[in-house]
């Protein structure tokens, strides 16, 4: 129809403007283009602004080389380096996701975020088990209250860990998980006695049932894994990375 308002055309990329980054201890140093880093990383944009010389290299000193590398695969290639093809060990496919998803986080990339949060339940979903404690302990260090990264590995630990895993628990300091897991525990308690005081002929056994329709509140509060659902449930949203279609 004539009066159909057409798709926004993106802007051009303009590959003339490079910025150089030096990343971890040894300052290795990366050349990229300005144009792909600031479209979707807000750090790089505030850091390249009016006020930058362009002369003058962007200092990344407590990251890892090797991890902004693989960032900026996902920049310019569109999936994750890590993985298969990269690392062969269950836990190293591990670390590479969080470290990517530590390291997205800090660049303010949405899309990325979400891709390693996806990479992390895949992950799990593979090789049926859940993130190590001594990796939750590592992320947790990494990342600040309300991270949905926390978010995921405090659902892990409510819905589908066993006690056995407590039995070895790692020299790191897992006082904020333990608060996070409690509470909410305690708050899924709550949700699921109402949800017995309102549905009191359905059992535990059949509101576990993924073919159950709608699905139980107690279901969603205790019973469901993390696989059955969307993983958009722990991905972030703005402007330029819209809710999943699927969700």
């Amino acid at each position: 129809m004539a009066n159909e308002e057409r798709p926004a055309k993106r802007a051009k990329l303009d590959f003339n403007d490079h910025v150089r980054v030096l990343v971890g201890p040894s300052k290795k140093e990366f050349v990229v283009h300005k144009d792909i880093v600031t479209r979707r990383s807000p750090f790089f944009k505030a850091a390249t602004s009016a006020r930058w010389n362009g002369t003058k290299p962007i200092e990344l000193p407590d990251d890892k080389p090797k991890v902004f590398a693989e960032y900026l695969h996902c920049l310019y290639v569109g999936d994750l380096a890590f993985g298969s093809e990269t690392v062969r060990a269950s836990a190293g496919e591990l670390e590479g996701a969080l470290d990517f998803y530590i390291f997205a986080n800090k660049m303010e990339d949405v899309k990325a975020t979400n891709d390693a949060i996806d990479a992390i339940i895949k992950w799990s979903d593979n090789k049926h088990v859940i993130p190590p404690l001594k990796h939750v302990g590592y992320a947790y260090e990494r990342t600040l209250d309300g991270s949905r990264l926390r978010r995921l590995l405090v659902d892990y630990y409510i819905q589908e860990c066993v006690p056995a895993v407590f039995d070895r628990v790692p020299d790191a300091d897992l006082t904020e998980f333990y608060r996070d897991v409690f509470k909410e525990y305690l708050r899924r308690k709550r949700e699921a006695v109402d949800a017995l005081k309102t549905r009191d002929t359905e059992t535990i056994e059949d509101a576990a049932k993924p073919e159950s329709k709608p699905p139980p509140t107690i279901s969603k509060v205790f019973n469901r894994m993390i696989s059955w659902g969307s993983p958009c449930y722990y991905h972030a949203h703005d402007d330029s990375c819209l809710p999943c279609t699927s969700a």
